[in-house]
């Protein structure tokens, strides 16, 4: 993300490609995928084995279902991809202490905007343009723009804001809406980890930067797929002790989903060849080239 928002748009033009690649390398692989394990679905439901059944199936799945399931996030991050050029002509543009500026306001907004609730009263301040999931979308961004110090403070109020998020979570769940993701506690405990990993992390070893590299490069497609692997393996080690189970799930889960992963991405490679040359054509029209 923070590739995307360093991005210099300085023309319409520059913005469609933008809205263009992103279409062919993130939303038309997301209808494909969802496509694939809607099928798989409509087989054990009721809808009876037709082509009209199976895409009625599809309909309320992309509809109803998949924002319910591991897949939801993909929703807002389709509005957070159109906001980008936006967000990046706005922030590209501010200095260092502006960025600053903006990241305390927005910190400020997350507690108040989460911690209202808990402490009894409706927080009736609202539209704030940096909140919920765009604070993470441009988070690390923005750490990037400013200097850090005092990284060992940082580190403490991340430990504090782990334990104090799984209170939250364990204790107060019912009282505490948001004690993760949107909280403030837990933005912290992310932005201490990002930190961590970007100043502190480092590492020669091939063999470790090749499989990074791998997980990199397919992870958006392991992100698709991986609920409906997840559930299918689970039918299969589900048995095992539980202490056993969950860490082989994850990576029983992590290899069947990386192959296909991998077979997927062939197959977007073929279907992108067609998409790149109707996007060739439409540019030839709308910029008279």
């Amino acid at each position: 993300m923070i590739i995307y928002i360093r991005k210099k748009f300085d023309s319409n033009k520059s913005i469609l490609e933008f809205y263009w690649k992103n279409f062919k390398k993130i939303v038309i692989p997301f209808f494909f995928a969802t496509m694939i394990i809607a099928f798989r679905y409509y087989l054990s439901s009721n809808f009876g084995l037709s082509l009209m059944g199976y895409f009625r199936f599809y309909r309320d799945y992309i509809t109803n279902t998949a924002p319910n399931s591991d897949l939801w996030f993909m929703y807002p991050f389709f509005g957070l991809l159109l906001s980008t050029p936006f967000l990046s002509l706005m922030l590209n543009n501010m200095s260092e202490k502006q960025i600053k500026f903006i990241l305390v306001l927005s910190f400020i907004y997350c507690f108040y905007s989460v911690n209202s609730k808990f402490f009894g009263f409706t927080p009736h301040i609202s539209q704030w343009i940096i909140s919920e999931w765009m604070l993470y979308y441009i988070l690390g961004y923005c750490l990037d723009r400013v200097n850090i110090q005092c990284e060992g403070i940082i580190y403490v109020l991340g430990v504090v804001g782990f334990i104090l998020s799984i209170i939250l979570k364990t204790k107060f769940e019912n009282s505490y809406n948001n004690s993760t993701d949107l909280s403030l506690i837990y933005v912290i405990f992310v932005f201490s980890i990002y930190i961590f990993f970007a100043k502190r992390i480092h590492t020669n070893n091939k063999a470790l930067i090749g499989i990074i590299e791998i997980l990199t490069k397919y992870s958006f497609y392991v992100y698709l797929f991986h609920e409906i692997v997840l559930r299918e393996v689970e039918k299969y080690l589900g048995v095992l002790n539980p202490i056993i189970s969950f860490p082989v799930n994850i990576l029983v889960t992590l290899l069947l989903t990386l192959m296909i992963a991998v077979i997927f991405d062939s197959f977007m490679q073929i279907l992108n060849k067609f998409f790149n040359t109707l996007f060739i054509f439409l540019k030839n029209i709308l910029f008279n080239e």
